[in-house]
């Protein structure tokens, strides 16, 4: 048989012996009475635990904004270098590279 069959019948007889054997039940469940052993119980056994003390709060449903605002940077993860590219011939350059030019320089 092959390797992954085995396994898989093993955990699945694992599991099943699991289930049988009570681990999955709360042991509390099937306790036998503890007490003096007369097989008659006195009335202190009969109460009931304390209950334990809670702090209780009142709440009250209100609307709550859907956005937030937060101030930061971004930055991009890489750059690229854009030109335009179109046909025709450059017959003149009327300004150097940098330089300022107003309306009506060229």
């Amino acid at each position: 048989m092959k390797k992954s069959i085995i396994l898989a019948l093993l955990i699945v007889v694992v599991v099943v012996g699991w289930l049988l054997s009570g681990v999955w039940w709360s042991s509390d469940q099937y306790s036998v009475n503890q007490g003096t052993g007369s097989g008659v119980s006195t009335s202190a056994e009969l109460t009931e635990p304390a209950l334990p003390r809670v702090r209780v709060r009142s709440v009250e449903a209100k609307r709550v904004p859907l956005e937030i605002i937060l101030l930061g940077t971004t930055e991009a993860k890489r750059k690229v270098r854009l030109r335009a590219q179109t046909a025709g011939v450059v017959k003149e350059v009327l300004a150097d590279k940098g330089q300022v030019v107003r309306q009506g320089d060229v």
